[in-house]
């Protein structure tokens, strides 16, 4: 998995150099506990305090482009589109053909292949349009008066975003090199 994010940061025009101290930023914040404000609300400093800077930069990076409005509306697309796989695919493992987090990546990357032909939509739009997602479902439950308590890239949530962000990444790649060719 190191090697493969390694080679997903490369992919978003960062040097070997800034790759490799993202992903140890990432590893050192794994291991600080998450960081809880309130009840129900906590986030992890490397599964998402760290990613959410990469994508803040990325977006800024591309400045206020047509790439940027469609990050936007790839992130939306995302959170609408998981949101509604939660409902659809069975939560029960027996049943579960293929894991949620792997549909959650090859939807994100073809979203973000369709919308921009970029990884770095592909890695922004996958990122937050699953911690939308996330957002929505949560207030959705205290809404409903069943409050749950919303982990951003804390336990599963971390491995949810780091193989969908990977898969997404691919997907975009692998659907640009064969319509190039």
């Amino acid at each position: 998995m190191f090697g493969a994010c390694q080679r997903i940061l490369d992919g978003l025009r960062l040097s070997d150099k800034e790759a490799l101290i993202i992903l140890i930023l990432i590893c050192i914040g794994l291991i600080v506990p998450p960081i809880w404000i309130g009840e129900y609300f906590c986030f992890s400093i490397g599964g998402f305090l760290i990613p959410l800077a990469l994508s803040v930069y990325l977006l800024i990076s591309c400045g206020w482009s047509r790439d940027l409005l469609r990050t936007i509306i790839g992130t939306i697309l995302v959170a609408g589109l998981i949101y509604l796989l939660e409902w659809l695919l069975p939560a029960d493992p027996e049943n579960v053909i293929i894991d949620n987090m792997f549909v959650y990546g090859i939807v994100a990357g073809v979203v973000a292949y369709v919308l921009g032909r970029s990884r770095r939509n592909a890695f922004v739009s996958c990122l937050f349009g699953i911690s939308l997602a996330q957002l929505v479902q949560w207030l959705i439950n205290f809404g409903l008066g069943t409050p749950t308590i919303l982990g951003l890239g804390v336990g599963g949530a971390f491995g949810t975003y780091v193989v969908s962000i990977i898969i997404a990444v691919a997907v975009s790649e692998f659907l640009g090199r064969c319509f190039e060719t």
